[in-house]
Formats: structure tokens, sequence, C-alpha cells
């Protein structure tokens, strides 16, 4: 719901929920449970939810029990409402109590933040934070790359591209496989290990075949090439890092190597993927 009263048009709402589904899918969630809620919140009218809802004279008389969230936290609520008839025999709290409570939890640090970082990354603490949670996610994956690896390195050696780039993309963008339902992710927008978009684009051969690696490794190198006649003096590094960047949101929205990742998903595409690309690269690739 947040997403959704925040994001102004419905191609920022897609982006950015697929970065949250991301992430709550490398917290443990169901890809299921992630698809539902998507599709649950993608049919609320915006304008709806941006109104004021008038509470009800009810809940206005109502106070609110704030805890910390933790595993226990439904336990704890059900011990508060058992035992507020108690709070009913205090002359002070009679009145406060008789229509019963609400209880809300908040959490110490809110689901990733500190991972979603911009462009450049503005600190130095910021920046090992994000490369931190990168590398975790990349080991995360390396199991399933693993399984991969000979197609990878057959299309990287034909295309001239380091593998380990390609792997970097892969583990972004379906998690080497496990964040796809029936060969599909981005809410049945885009296709395989690689993710094409089927808006854009018309998917080649099966979701992890090397034919599809081969289609959308030719992309990322002609987004690398583009960014070398827009910005013919960076360097190979960062025309790399454009490339990468172009993959996700368009050669169009590439602006500048400070601002590289400003227009691309989660805000932090092609440092994420070149952070996973530099420990696979570390561990073999």
């Amino acid at each position: 719901m947040f997403l959704r009263r925040n994001c102004s048009d419905d191609d920022s709402f897609l982006q950015e929920s697929k970065h949250l589904s991301s992430i709550f899918f490398d917290r443990g969630y169901d890809p299921g449970i992630i698809q539902r809620a998507f599709n649950d919140v993608k049919s609320q009218d915006r304008s709806a939810l941006l109104d004021d809802k008038p509470k009800s004279e009810e809940s206005k008389d109502k106070p609110t029990f704030v805890t910390t969230y933790s595993s226990q936290y439904y336990a704890v609520c059900n011990i508060i409402h058992m035992n507020l008839p108690f709070l009913l025999a205090d002359d002070d709290l009679k009145d406060e109590v008789k229509n019963g409570c609400f209880c809300v939890s908040h959490r110490n640090v809110r689901v990733k933040v500190w991972i979603c970082v911009n462009g450049a990354f503005p600190t130095f603490s910021d920046h090992q934070k994000g490369v931190s949670a990168s590398y975790r996610m990349a080991q995360n994956d390396s199991a399933r790359i693993q399984k991969y690896r000979a197609v990878i390195e057959k299309v990287a050696e034909e295309r001239d591209i380091d593998p380990a780039v390609i792997a970097g993309i892969i583990s972004r963008e379906s998690r080497a496989g496990a964040a796809l339902r029936n060969d599909w992710g981005d809410h049945e927008n885009a296709f395989g290990l690689m993710q094409v978009d089927k808006n854009y684009h018309d998917p080649k051969g099966k979701w992890y075949s090397e034919e599809h690696l081969k289609q959308l490794t030719g992309m990322l190198i002609e987004m690398i090439e583009g960014i070398k006649k827009k910005f013919p003096k960076w360097t190979p590094e960062q025309h790399l890092k454009g490339g990468i960047a172009a993959y996700n949101c368009g050669l169009s929205k590439i602006q500048s190597y400070e601002q590289i990742d400003n227009c691309t998903t989660g805000h932090d595409y092609s440092n994420d993927v070149v952070a996973r690309a530099q420990w696979y690269k570390k561990n073999g690739y």
C-alpha cells in the first residue's frame, strides 16, 4: 500500500514493487504470497488510498499500545487483550479502555533499507553495507548459479564478456531461477534467468537455455556499445557499469555517471550487479 500511495504512475509502481519483491524473497517469503500481495495492491485505486479516511467515533476513543515487533508480537497482543478487563477496575483508566485498545508494532530497522543506496554511494559506510549485502545475496544464489555455469561460460566466451557479469545479472534478476513462477518473474512480465520483458521483446528459447542467455547477453552488449557512443570519455569500467544500468532502465535514462542508478530498479541496479559479479569473479568465474 505504501508504494501504491507514493508512486505517482504505474511504471514507477511496477519498478519499485519489483525491487521490494526481491527484498521479501531474499528474506524467505513465499513467492506465491508476494505475488498475491502485489495483485491485491495493484488492484487498488491510488486516488482512494490518498483520501483521508475518517475514524469512527469508537476508534477515536481507543488508546494505542505500541511495542517493538518480534516473533511473539501476536502473543503479546493476545495477552494485552485478555488482561485489559483488569484495567476497568481502575477509576483513572476505566474510561480510557472501555472500548478496548489498538496494538501496533514498530520495527527497529525498516526492511533492508540500508541496501537501497543511491548511485555513487553517498558515504563509505553505506557503500560497504551495500556491497556486503550484494556479496551475501550472490553467495546465497551460488549453488543455483552453478547449475548454469557451463552455459554461462559458453555464451560469455562467444560474446566476449566476463561470465561473472552474466552471473551477477542472473542473480539480481531472478535469483538464479528461484524467484520465478512457471518460468516468469516481474509479475509475469519478464521471462527466464535474465528476465526478458515480453512487452518489448520476443523471448527466445527455454527460460534457462543457451538461446535465452544469448538473446539477453546480446542486449547487454548493445547497451554497453550504446553507452560507449553516448559517453566516449568514460573509462571501460564506467562503460560496463553504464551498460548494466541501461540494461535495466534503458539507454535514454542514463544521463551521467554520478547519477547512473537514478532510474534503475531500487536505484541500485548497476552497483548491485557489479558487486555480485565481483563476488562470482573472486569465487571462480
